[in-house]
């Protein structure tokens, strides 16, 4: 297990970094369309060569890439916290309950999670079969379709908007705001509108909620809620919502998408799945491992640290590397691939520590079902232009381009 170790500022050299060299010159940028494209090739030397190296973008960040520095990390919020803001760059306001650290996040967390338990979640499996089936039947028989918009998205998008208690005709409103803000500049004009519109329709369901009353849905629970005897303020409401609304719109439908487009490539695996039902509970975890829709997320140094030998300085920013993290051979064997029965699979696909990612029941089961509903009315299925395929920027990385055909059972 890595541990941080305090930095001893005699021992340092030059202006704190680590000794200089050719990485230097990358700049890493989790935004870019290297990254967002190719990047598991980097990721594996950057773990090899430089497993914490500085990038001066967006006023300057180290990037984490080891399996065991990203989880220590995670894991001592005490010196690495959330509250100075978990995306780089950060959004224009605190996201609840994610950016703040215990003893307050669990405080947050505790208004939600009895809608997200394993129980809770499994009593929507009725509808949400029957969503699938339904997306699934729009899609065309020997022609070629985007899987990801035609399938995939609105599928696990429709189901996550109405566990959250959204209506369904906000759906386009909500996806065109938080697009810009999740992959925008956040800071100029644009971003500001971007956030002035999304929090319009946060308002207007939040009290659409309150006039229509309590319901079982996420919205409620932030509308009706308590912590310490008092509801939750205008600001603080808007702010889980628009965690719980980034959290929910697009994470399923990446992993969803990732693993169609694997098993488009690997008929083997297409047909254990479906003579191997006992398979699935950890071929989902096995999904999310591979594709890890949110590939990386901010932390900010509490105290001068050593991490991965190099010195970071007391309020750095660090970006954690889940997606690398999840690919790193001293966690993982044969990482690159997805192995149908791995186990243990201790991915940080979900996050790691008290800010583990609170939907995870809803995304295993929105990919459970979306992936038993396609293979049972496909027979065949591929990918018609794996150049085609494109990938979306930022801290969340999912296929937006995946042409394919399928023909059906």
């Amino acid at each position: 297990m890595t541990e941080t170790e305090p930095i001893d500022a005699a021992n340092q050299e030059g202006s704190g970094r680590c000794p200089l060299d050719p990485w230097d010159e990358l700049q890493y940028d989790h935004r870019g369309t290297r990254t967002s494209h190719s990047p598991h090739e980097l990721w594996r030397r950057l773990r090899e060569e430089r497993p914490v190296i500085h990038s001066d973008k967006y006023d300057g960040f180290w990037f984490v890439s080891r399996y065991e520095d990203v989880r220590t990390v995670l894991r001592d919020w005490r010196s690495f916290t959330s509250t100075d803001g978990i995306a780089l760059p950060s959004h224009a306001i605190v996201m609840l309950p994610g950016e703040v650290d215990p003893p307050l996040h669990q405080q947050y967390r505790a208004l939600i999670n009895p809608l997200l338990t394993k129980e809770a979640i499994a009593e929507h499996e009725p509808w949400v079969r029957e969503m699938a089936r339904e997306w699934i039947a729009k899609l065309p028989e020997n022609t070629e379709f985007n899987l990801t918009t035609d399938f995939c998205q609105p599928f696990a998008k429709r189901v996550a908007l109405r566990v959250i208690g959204y209506p369904e005709e906000d759906l386009a409103a909500l996806d065109h705001w938080g697009t810009l803000v999740a992959h925008g500049a956040r800071s100029d004009e644009e971003g500001q509108q971007a956030y002035a519109e999304f929090f319009k329709l946060f308002t207007q369901a939040l009290s659409r909620r309150a006039e229509e009353g309590p319901a079982p849905n996420l919205i409620s629970s932030l509308v009706f809620g308590e912590i310490d005897g008092r509801r939750l303020t205008d600001s603080e409401q808007q702010s889980m919502l628009l965690e719980i609304t980034f959290g929910g719109l697009d994470t399923t439908s990446a992993v969803l998408a990732g693993a169609l487009v694997w098993l488009a490539g690997h008929p083997v695996d297409r047909a254990r799945l479906r003579a191997e039902p006992d398979l699935w509970e950890t071929a989902v975890e096995e999904f999310v491992r591979y594709v890890t829709p949110v590939s990386s997320m901010a932390r900010a140094a509490t105290k001068e640290v050593k991490l991965g030998g190099c010195p970071v300085g007391k309020g750095d920013k660090i970006l954690v590397g889940y997606g690398s993290a999840n690919r790193d051979t001293s966690a993982f064997d044969k990482p690159d691939d997805v192995v149908l029965d791995r186990s243990p699979n201790p991915h940080v696909g979900f996050g790691f520590g008290p800010h583990r990612c609170a939907g995870s029941n809803l995304g295993v089961l929105g990919v459970r079902i979306g992936l038993q509903e396609f293979l049972a009315a496909f027979e065949h299925f591929e990918v018609t232009d794996y150049y085609a395929l494109r990938w979306s920027q930022g801290e969340s990385r999912g296929l937006q381009e995946a042409p394919m055909t399928a023909r059906r059972a």
